[in-house]
C-alpha cells in the first residue's frame, strides 16, 4: 500500500510539473486530476512541508517506509520502528487533510493517499 501511495505522489508531482499527462492508464479515472483546482494546493502553505513540495516528499517517503515495512517483515527492523513511523505519516496527513477542508479543496487523490498511510498504520496495529 506504501508503494501505492508513492506511486500516486509520483502523479501528482509529475503532473504538477507537466511531466506526465493528466490522463494514465494506471491512474483510475475517478483519481485523475482533473483541474488545476486539486494542483492549486501546492501553492499554500499546507503545499510544502518540508521544503519540497508534498507529493515529491511522499514519494521518496512512503518509498522509504515500503522499504522499512519490507524490512520489519523479514524481521531486521522491529514493529515498534514501523509504528513510529507510521504514526508519524498519519499525523503528518491530519494536518494536510485539515489543510484541504481549510482550503475548501476536495483533492481525491490526496484524501486516497491519506487513507492509504491511516490503513497502513491500522494493519500494523492490528
Amino acid at each position: 500500500m506504501a508503494l501505492v501511495g508513492g506511486a500516486f505522489s509520483f502523479y501528482f508531482y509529475g503532473v504538477y510539473r507537466g511531466w506526465i499527462r493528466r490522463q494514465q492508464i494506471w491512474i483510475p479515472r475517478f483519481f485523475e486530476l482533473e483541474s488545476s483546482h486539486c494542483l492549486s494546493i501546492v501553492e499554500t502553505k499546507y503545499g510544502q512541508i518540508f521544503g519540497l513540495p508534498n507529493a515529491l516528499s511522499g514519494i521518496f517517503i512512503l518509498l522509504g517506509y515500503a522499504i522499512i515495512l519490507i524490512c520489519t517483515s523479514l524481521g531486521y527492523i522491529g514493529p515498534i520502528i514501523s509504528l513510529y513511523i507510521g504514526g508519524f505519516i498519519v499525523v503528518i496527513s491530519i494536518y494536510l487533510i485539515i489543510g484541504l477542508i481549510q482550503l475548501r479543496v476536495t483533492c481525491r487523490i490526496c484524501l486516497l493517499v491519506h487513507f492509504l498511510n491511516a490503513s497502513i498504520l491500522l494493519i500494523q496495529i492490528i
